[in-house]
């Protein structure tokens, strides 16, 4: 994040004030999934989220994403020119809130991995809550961040089905055509973040991404 933040897409914001947003809100993620981490310490059956934890959902990912957005910037072409600066917020504040349906909410004795039909709309939402609560850097679009980063969460639904394409293409219909290109970007981002960590295992890969890796 701090490598992420000294891009010249930053140029016109307070550099110090977008990491400290960024720590803000990769501070949240992380303790919503220090409570599954303790219970699964004390053995208890329903944290079970030995893929989904903290590793992967907060820390593999968020890495994953900000490193392919890097990369896209130092291309510094048309491609890289349709990232605004909330976008790359976005980069910067929802792959760790991926997963978060998993953990947030939870009651006490729920099964964590049963959560699994329904954590993708559940951090969608939680990271819209989120960002109301701690709030963005000046400069930063709130609505735009929740848009783009709702759309991207979205996008990790594995597997990625036709209705889960038809839910997103109504929702990009009615985007400009900027901000249509610049979502889809970030929408792939994620996905590509959040498979990383399945396809960084060599004994194993989701069907239709077997050339991801490479």
């Amino acid at each position: 994040m701090k490598q992420l933040v000294r891009y010249p897409v930053f140029d016109g914001l307070d550099r110090c004030e977008v990491l400290h947003y960024a720590s803000l809100h990769l501070d949240d993620s992380k303790k919503h999934f220090d409570a599954e981490e303790k219970a699964r310490r004390c053995k208890d059956l329903g944290a079970n989220l030995f893929y989904h934890g903290k590793p992967h959902a907060v820390y593999q990912t968020t890495h994953d994403a900000v490193s392919l957005c890097m990369v896209l910037l130092e291309r510094n072409d048309s491609l890289s020119k349709l990232i605004t600066p909330d976008g790359v917020f976005t980069v910067i504040s929802a792959p760790h809130k991926h997963d978060i349906g998993y953990v947030k909410g939870v009651t006490p004795g729920e099964n964590f991995a049963a959560r699994t039909p329904i954590h993708v709309v559940e951090s969608m939402r939680v990271f819209g809550e989120t960002i109301d609560k701690i709030g963005v850097p000046t400069g930063i679009n709130p609505d735009k961040v929740k848009l783009l980063g709702g759309l991207a969460i979205h996008k990790t639904n594995f597997p990625y089905t036709p209705e889960h394409e038809a839910e997103a293409r109504l929702i990009l219909a009615k985007l400009t055509p900027e901000l249509r290109k610049e979502a889809q970007i970030i929408r792939l981002l994620m996905q590509f973040a959040d498979l990383g960590g399945q396809c960084a295992r060599v004994d194993y890969f989701p069907n239709g991404v077997k050339n991801l890796r490479d």
